[in-house]
């Protein structure tokens, strides 16, 4: 008491042996809590960097990006005693996301009893937080099975309990991957880890890359319209030199582009500084003094850039305020931020937009570049398209990565690189990227050209590459 009252360690902590003597057995010892139940606190990783250092070196569970609930896990049950249970309603996003890997992991220890996802239901009007309830019990599993239910709707006339009884399935933990957990039910876990096993990841590709889009931090002056290129090549014929053909995600379709009228003013970091140029404001080596925007010198680098770039350097003057606070920029605040795969926008490559309710991937041969809000996969050819556009691949990706409000899905690197790619013979090859070639010219001189037929025909080819039966078409198509 007296290391309590006086130590500043405890000050407004709360002292479980205070509070609740029962949790000590006769001679002092904490023995644990019956029961854990809560609702863990939402906290992003980059809100709490301050204590990363203590988390690391006190839970198992740590990763770098993992928020805060995480840790409120791994204290819940060890503040259990053993066979006590717990059970916690929070953000279902430890299931499949990298940062919940050590959780999973851990987690295999304990015995659970269930998980039920709420999917993307509003269950917090205030909030998006797509909850799920994970009850566990504090002793080593007795069985390799526990029941999972996915809720997809808060119109429960007879209560939640009944809908879980009516929807409930058995899931064998055995079979869920570190990667990420997938709650299906036992046959549809063993139809991916078919598919799993028919292929090998995109990530074992050596000479794939999976890229993000271009930030520019400031679209408004770096992303441009057709009018405005028109105008500033006229003006300037060397500024074709510095604009790229550009798409934003929801330009990006199966099979086709929706868009000819964005442009990219593309300016990378070192780009001028690369030109050996004299750096110092205060520099007399040029022959005129520097030119000034109102009361503001310019250094020898921007009359530099605009000499020989005077229409775009034009163009982005009166972006200057909003250029130079952003966090994205170059060396300088007409340059885009550092990047070391600009020129992987110029080869052949697959893209394809970030969020969608299926995969939206097209061949590009034109060098496009394209937004944050999409991704490039260089290395892979057309007939790749055809398999990851394909039913299979959206069965299996829809069991990988959550699902997010409205039933679309997030394409990004991490679950991107989980995709099995099967083996094709050349006569394969040769089919598939028949279809693909017919598809992309079919598109590209009508965009509403009904595909169906042709994607039918992809389809029947992807499902002989995987191996599928009848039954379990049946049930991907279902």
């Amino acid at each position: 008491m007296e290391e309590i009252k006086h130590n500043p360690i405890y000050d407004h902590a709360f002292e479980w042996r205070i509070e609740f003597p029962e949790v000590l057995n006769d001679d002092g010892d904490f023995v644990g809590f019956d029961i854990v139940i809560g609702n863990p606190p939402y906290i992003r990783q980059e809100e709490f960097s301050n204590i990363k250092g203590y988390l690391e070196s006190n839970y198992e569970t740590f990763a770098g990006t993992a928020d805060l609930y995480v840790y409120f896990v791994e204290r819940g049950l060890q503040l259990l005693k053993n066979r006590g249970k717990f059970i916690f309603i929070l953000p279902n996003k430890w299931m499949r996301a990298g940062y919940g890997k050590k959780l999973r992991i851990w987690i295999n220890q304990f015995e659970m009893n269930f998980i039920i996802d709420f999917g993307d239901l509003p269950v917090f009007e205030e909030a998006t937080t797509y909850p799920c309830l994970w009850s566990i019990n504090k002793l080593p599993p007795v069985t390799n099975r526990f029941i999972s239910a996915t809720v997809e709707t808060l119109d429960l006339p007879d209560g939640l309990k009944k809908y879980i009884d009516n929807n409930k399935f058995d899931i064998e933990q055995n079979l869920l991957e570190e990667g990420g957990w997938s709650l299906t039910s036992g046959k549809v876990q063993q139809l991916l880890k078919k598919i799993k096993g028919k292929g090998v990841p995109l990530s074992e590709f050596k000479e794939v890359k999976i890229l993000r889009g271009v930030l520019t931090g400031l679209n408004e002056a770096f992303v441009i319209d057709s009018g405005i290129k028109d105008k500033l090549i006229a003006e300037d014929p060397k500024s074709i030199e510095l604009i790229k053909p550009f798409l934003i995600g929801r330009d990006i379709k199966r099979y086709q582009y929706t868009s000819r009228n964005r442009w990219l003013i593309l300016i990378p970091k070192g780009f001028t500084i690369k030109r050996n140029l004299p750096l110092n404001r205060n520099s007399d080596i040029l022959n005129e003094p520097p030119p000034r925007y109102g009361d503001m010198p310019y250094d020898d680098a921007w009359f530099w850039f605009r000499n020989n770039y005077p229409a775009i350097a034009n163009h982005l003057l009166p972006f200057r305020n909003k250029a130079e606070t952003r966090t994205d920029k170059g060396d300088f605040w007409w340059e885009l931020r550092a990047c070391d795969y600009y020129i992987e926008f110029e080869k052949e490559k697959i893209m394809l937009p970030d969020i969608s309710s299926q995969c939206e991937a097209l061949f590009d041969e034109r060098n496009f570049y394209c937004a944050n809000t999409a991704y490039i996969i260089v290395g892979l050819n057309k007939y790749h398209l055809g398999i990851l556009n394909s039913k299979v691949v959206l069965f299996f990706y829809a069991k990988l990565t959550q699902s997010i409000r409205g039933g679309y899905y997030r394409f990004i690197r991490q679950y991107l690189e989980q995709i099995p790619i099967p083996e094709v013979s050349d006569i394969e090859k040769v089919t598939l990227t028949g279809y693909v070639e017919l598809l992309l010219k079919e598109k590209r001189w009508d965009p509403d050209f009904g595909s169906k037929g042709i994607e039918n025909q992809i389809n029947e080819l992807v499902y002989k590459l995987y191996d599928m039966t009848e039954e379990e078409i049946k049930m991907i198509e279902g």
